[in-house]
């Protein structure tokens, strides 16, 4: 448990447990803790994780209890400035996250023409969230098919101008129902975004979104995909709803 201790006395030579010493011959006994974990639901560059304080002295005696509280007490206060260090790193890594979002919807919103907007609008993403795949698919004329009009990263050349039918795939669930899929932003195994037959595959992270205006039915869909597990979380899921809004916005006035 967090804070309770083990202690080792009268170390037996070549005891193999002290990992930081190639040779453990000089360590007569040893006291080690789990440190405590501030935030076990942290969001952020640091993930959550929970230390080992390792203490070995030469002389072989048993800890007396008076040491064990010490030692519980340094653990504590060790497990406090760890977590204020992460706090603080967590702070600079939002204000540079949203320095880095502003600069992207600032060149979204000056963007002019189509291919522009899109290209801004996958910028202003990747401010927020690292997608190994984006792709913009916005409904033709004729408001029967979609076409994915802009697409970067893994396989993008190989949908890049494809045309699908506008019932199909998760993308034609999310410009008929105006509701992003899948639940929770994750998927395992092939994804039908575009149709049953055309998947995407080998994401972790996955998200369909509508590209719709404040009011009126959606012009299409925004795709983003990361091979790594968890990158659209809740937080970041409501972040990319308002984006997709201005990229909405913005792609609706360049057509």
């Amino acid at each position: 448990y967090p804070g309770t201790g083990i202690g080792l006395a009268a170390v037996k030579p070549g005891y193999g447990g002290l990992p930081y010493y190639r040779d453990s011959s000089a360590a007569g006994s040893l006291y080690a803790l789990r440190l405590p974990d501030q935030s076990a639901n942290r969001q952020g560059p640091t993930p959550a994780i929970s230390g080992i304080l390792c203490v070995d002295r030469p002389e072989q005696e048993p800890w007396t209890e008076e040491q064990a509280r010490l030692l519980r007490l340094a653990a504590r206060k060790l497990s406090r400035d760890v977590e204020m260090g992460r706090q603080l790193e967590k702070m600079v890594w939002e204000r540079d996250r949203n320095n880095r979002l502003y600069r992207g919807l600032k060149e979204l919103n000056g963007a002019l023409g189509l291919e522009t907007a899109c290209a801004a609008s996958i910028k202003a993403i990747r401010a927020l969230v690292q997608p190994d795949f984006a792709a913009i698919s916005l409904l033709t004329g004729e408001g029967d098919r979609h076409r994915v009009v802009h697409a970067e990263g893994q396989d993008a050349d190989k949908w890049r101008e494809q045309e699908f039918p506008h019932t199909e795939g998760w993308v034609g669930q999310v410009m008929k129902h105006n509701q992003p899929l899948p639940m929770g932003g994750s998927h395992r195994g092939a994804a039908p975004v575009f149709s049953r037959s055309h998947c995407l595959t080998g994401f972790g992270s996955l998200l369909v979104m509508p590209l719709c205006k404040e009011e009126g039915k959606p012009i299409g869909a925004l795709i983003v995909a990361a091979k790594a597990k968890g990158e659209f979380a809740e937080d970041r899921r409501a972040i990319l709803d308002l984006i997709a809004t201005q990229v909405a916005v913005k792609i609706d006035q360049a057509q």
